[in-house]
């Protein structure tokens, strides 16, 4: 389900919970970048959330992917992923930043780019 105003504090305390993994999201970025986000609900609470933002029309990021711990291992990152992916152009490739390969794998994301590598400098 797409994100609304009143999404953003749930957003923003499901990053936080996971901030060891994922880049930080302030709440004024996520509103800000609010209609990028999905999010996954059990009843009222929110439980999972997702953003997909787009570079151009050749490459878009999935980001800020987290499913509360409580329902992890009930297929709710693989559902966000899916509905995310649908948000993709023709043509365009889709990327993320994990440190969890295995499980994107599993969901079709590979290494590509010719084996070319992203380096950051700190």
């Amino acid at each position: 389900m797409p994100a609304t105003d009143s999404h953003i504090t749930p957003i923003y305390r499901l990053i936080q919970s996971e901030k060891k993994f994922l880049l930080h999201r302030s709440k004024k970025d996520i509103a800000k970048h609010l209609d990028n986000f999905i999010v996954a609900y059990d009843g009222s609470a929110i439980i999972g959330c997702g953003s997909f933002e787009n570079y151009s029309p050749e490459i878009a990021e999935i980001r800020s992917l987290v499913v509360h711990p409580k329902y992890r291992d009930k297929q709710i990152g693989k559902k966000l992923i899916r509905s995310l992916v649908k948000r993709k152009k023709k043509g365009q490739k889709v990327f993320l930043v994990t440190s969890k390969v295995t499980y994107f794998e599993k969901l079709g994301f590979h290494n590509c780019l010719n084996e070319k590598y992203v380096l950051f400098k700190r």
